[in-house]
């Protein structure tokens, strides 16, 4: 299923449960911290350090 699919499932799905219970939908706070907690989730692909990342020296300086 390609990502524009899977949104659409998602966003159908989230209004017809938002109907069925008739509530408002949930907390900016609650679904952003939802999505967190599945990105922390996640496995960290890359081992390397914050500086090697960024590009920066044991000094601190730039490479």
């Amino acid at each position: 299923m390609t990502e524009t699919v899977k949104t659409a499932l998602q966003q159908a799905l989230f209004r017809h449960k938002t109907e069925q219970e008739g509530s408002k939908p949930r907390p900016l706070a609650e679904r952003l911290n939802e999505i967190a907690l599945r990105c922390a989730a996640l496995p960290d692909c890359d081992k390397r350090s914050a500086d090697d990342i960024f590009g920066y020296d044991e000094d601190g300086l730039p490479r």
